[in-house]
């Protein structure tokens, strides 16, 4: 369903957020637009999406975890995303990079790089596809217990290789998610 189709009256709420909505909408355009009807003078409106200009999309380029083909529709830099809420008559408040870890709950810094990296070598075929295993006994196979293990280090690996890369995303201003704060204009 749509917000046209919910037909919340005009001028009707003080805030919305979209957080990590607005890149799965058919028509981003409409939606803001809509969002600006329904809120009052002054209201607000929050939103995150992933930030098609990071680093971490540069790097991983088709891998890279923010795109989730077919699920992401549309993808948004900050040029992008600033104009597509200056035409949706939002005054800006806010727009700028932010780790996912920020906005979304039980997220690490570095999350969005190790399932990226995951992706790429899953395509070459140097990590496990995803698999739902059932074990009949209650006690973990020597398998499990190794599989632990490696992912254990493989983990460790990740984070030694990608804080540095996290904090020069920091420093660039050019991390993983967009973060937006615009102001529904007043009526003169």
């Amino acid at each position: 369903t749509t917000l046209k189709k919910a037909s919340y009256p005009s001028n009707h709420f003080d805030v919305v957020s979209l957080f990590e909505v607005l890149e799965h909408v058919p028509d981003p355009s409409s939606e803001l637009k809509e969002i600006n009807r329904i809120l009052k003078p002054g209201g607000l409106l929050c939103l995150s999406v992933p930030n098609f200009a990071s680093w971490e999309r540069v790097l991983f380029a088709k891998w890279w975890n923010g795109l989730d083909a077919p699920r992401h529709l549309y993808q948004f830099s900050p040029h992008t995303l600033e104009k597509l809420l200056q035409a949706a008559d939002f005054a800006i408040l806010e727009l700028k990079s932010v780790n996912a870890c920020e906005i979304q709950v039980n997220r690490k810094r570095i999350d969005y790089c190790q399932e990226s990296l995951r992706f790429f070598l899953r395509d070459i075929g140097l990590y496990p596809q995803k698999k739902v295993e059932i074990n009949q006994d209650s006690q973990p196979s020597k398998n499990t217990k190794s599989k632990f293990w490696w992912k254990t280090g493989f983990n460790f690996f990740e984070r030694i290789i990608f804080y540095p890369f996290w904090l020069f995303n920091r420093i660039t201003d050019r991390d993983n998610t967009l973060w937006a704060c615009g102001q529904k204009r007043k009526a003169i």
